[in-house]
């Protein structure tokens, strides 16, 4: 299992709010814009806020996505372009902010977290939404990369909606990319959970419990996100702000209704994870259990012939009657090898009769 670091925040202490903080390096990123309407559309990548007043005066939607950090320039320039308020552009460059809706004037300010694609380890990255009237405001500040592709191919093909609707509903199409892309994430931990249990149950493994443990880090990470972004989700849907029209709120009910089944899915993988971390455990107890068993077996076995051995194996004097006279027997040794080989296989027979060496009683019922 890779290893986690936990983040440390303490750089920001003292600091006046607004305070705009960019890691070192960062400040490097990819402005793509999109502008359409109805019977329009315009993409193209800038590299500065002064490209934009073109396609905010001539197109009924604008949606600028920065992928990346900006730079601190850059940033204020489009605080002050779109007149963002500096604890938004504070909480844009902090990483670590909690999913949330914030209403800022004429403008809602959206922080929720994007599932990253890794191979084995589920990372998240967080966005940032500044919404406003007509125009939408991304800000990604994870690795490059995301889950808005069905969203950009229905606005350039037209398809749906979304091409007619304002920036309302782009704001809700891409919330709801985000809980969908949750989805195939899920799938693959039922599988996984699936396949877990089946080796657990054929046997503990040192490498089992990791890759149990790894799963339900990933769970408690999916909750720890999709909780507080159900949370924004119903605030956009209840909220009676201007700038979310009452169709958008429809679509936003289902959005809940996604992020919602996604939690009850998790919770239900995340018992089922621990459930499987029990079982580990209860097969390594079962597993000492037989072990134990056996060897309290093999050792009852040999204290009969122990005893034999020892008392047979005492000095005495062979010439005073009453002492040991069958040292004098001419198949004494012959004798006591075969009551001891007699005792032990009785034993064991005994034994194996009361389902005392491995075999439960039920199976040796059966056998008859």
């Amino acid at each position: 299992m890779a290893q986690r670091k936990l983040q440390k925040r303490s750089r920001k202490v003292g600091l006046s709010p607004g305070t705009l903080l960019v890691e070192a390096g960062e400040g490097q990123s990819t402005m793509r814009v999109i502008g359409y309407g109805p019977n329009e559309l315009e993409e193209q990548v800038i590299s500065g806020v002064s490209e934009l007043q073109r396609q905010l005066a001539l197109q009924p939607v604008v949606w600028l996505n920065v992928e990346g950090v900006p730079s601190e320039a850059t940033l204020r320039e489009l605080g002050t372009a779109f007149s963002i308020h500096p604890l938004a552009l504070e909480d844009i460059v902090n990483h670590s902010q909690r999913p949330k809706v914030e209403t800022y004037g004429s403008q809602l300010f959206v922080v929720v977290r994007m599932v990253t694609e890794k191979v084995k380890l589920v990372e998240t990255e967080q966005v940032s939404m500044v919404l406003g009237r007509g125009y939408l405001l991304t800000f990604q500040a994870g690795q490059p990369g995301d889950c808005f592709g069905p969203v950009r191919e229905r606005i350039e093909k037209a398809s749906g909606p979304i091409r007619t609707a304002g920036a309302d509903y782009l704001c809700y199409a891409l919330l709801d990319a985000i809980v969908d892309a949750w989805f195939p994430h899920l799938d693959e931990y039922c599988e996984r959970l699936e396949a877990l249990e089946t080796l657990v149950l054929a046997g503990p493994s040192h490498s089992r419990m990791k890759d149990i443990r790894a799963i339900r880090w990933d769970l408690l990470k999916l909750l720890r996100v999709m909780r507080p972004l159900r949370d924004v989700v119903s605030e956009l849907r209840s909220d009676r702000s201007e700038l979310v029209a009452e169709d958008t709120r429809i679509y936003l009910r289902d959005c809940h209704d996604h992020a919602l089944r996604i939690i009850e899915e998790a919770e239900m993988y995340l018992d089922i994870g621990t459930s499987l971390m029990e079982l580990y455990l209860s097969s390594v107890s079962m597993k000492t259990n037989e072990i134990m068993r056996v060897l309290t077996v093999i050792s009852a076995i040999f204290i009969p012939l122990t005893f034999v051995v020892g008392v047979y194996g005492m000095n005495f004097d062979t010439q005073i009657p009453g002492n040991m006279p069958e040292l004098k027997q001419p198949y004494g040794y012959v004798v006591a090898m075969s009551a001891m080989l007699l005792a032990a296989v009785t034993m064991a027979v005994y034994f194996r009769r009361r389902g005392w060496l491995g075999l439960p009683r039920e199976d040796l019922d059966e056998r008859g």
